[in-house]
């Protein structure tokens, strides 16, 4: 018998786990002045890493706005998503997340505090993709944090969206 050697991502091979999850906050309206956030929360204590693979920033307006991603940017007046699930629903049992997916809407400035990753613009009526295949990685008690900052002119509907797996000490 012959064997075969498949390579797979190991993103895909958490998901084979049931410890992949995919997450999305709801839309978020950013208005003059007005920003918004969305983030993955590591709770102290999880006994967990979490590894991020990828986020996206959709803009369903027709005006570009800036994100810029942080860690562990202050998480004030936060709201916790409902929408995170693990991508593997047919591995048993199901295994929620350590993790927590937070957002909020109505922030008047940006983060003073934390670490600046890197900026991007969402342009008009599109989706933004940050891939990075697991090479953020949130300790517990740590967070990562995508913020969308307002334009001067106009309503802006925005939803930031989540993947990556948990590994337990």
């Amino acid at each position: 018998m012959d064997n075969e050697v498949v390579g797979i991502d190991y993103s895909v091979e958490k998901a084979f786990q049931g410890l992949y999850y995919i997450g999305h906050t709801p839309v978020l309206t950013l208005a003059q002045g007005a920003n918004a956030w969305g983030a993955i929360l590591n709770p102290a204590g999880s006994r967990a890493n979490i590894y991020i693979n990828v986020f996206t920033v959709s803009n369903y307006s027709g005006v570009p706005f800036q994100s810029q991603v942080w860690l562990n940017a202050p998480l004030d007046g936060a709201s916790e998503s409902p929408h995170i699930s693990p991508s593997n629903l047919a591995k048993r049992p199901i295994r929620e997340p350590y993790a927590r997916l937070l957002y909020a809407g109505g922030v008047l400035d940006g983060p003073d505090c934390g670490i600046s990753l890197l900026s991007r613009v969402a342009q008009p009526n599109t989706t933004v993709v940050a891939e990075y295949g697991g090479t953020i990685v949130i300790p517990p008690g740590s967070s990562f944090t995508v913020y969308l900052f307002a334009p001067p002119v106009q309503r802006i509907r925005a939803e930031l969206a989540f993947g990556f797996w948990e590994d337990y000490a």
